[in-house]
């Protein structure tokens, strides 16, 4: 019996010294699969929700304070997350489905 746990001790503090504490937050906000660090809301998208469920030209003429993309469906984005950017998502029906930073 204690031979195991003399054996097993080692791999035991080995995996210990590995654990940073808390995982880092991600989401999946797209809904993509593509998950990215949850950020808070840098880039201002909060102030922008009342956009969710119009046609995606209102998109054009929004108050976007910095850079910002709109994604149409079948598009990824690409991997590089910037939480200061603000995402439009334009679904199926040409209609603004999300924004969000990132």
């Amino acid at each position: 019996m204690s031979l195991r746990i003399a054996l097993a001790l080692p791999v035991l503090l080995a995996l210990a010294a590995c654990d940073t504490g808390a995982a880092p937050a991600v989401g999946d906000a797209a809904g993509d699969g593509i998950a990215f660090p949850v950020a808070d809301d840098t880039c201002g998208a909060s102030h922008l929700q009342g956009l969710v469920g119009q046609q995606a030209s209102a998109a054009n003429g929004a108050a976007f304070t910095g850079a910002f993309r709109v994604l149409y469906p079948g598009e990824s984005g690409g991997p590089m997350f910037r939480s200061e950017r603000t995402t439009v998502r334009i679904d199926d029906a040409n209609r603004i489905a999300k924004v969000q930073c990132g």
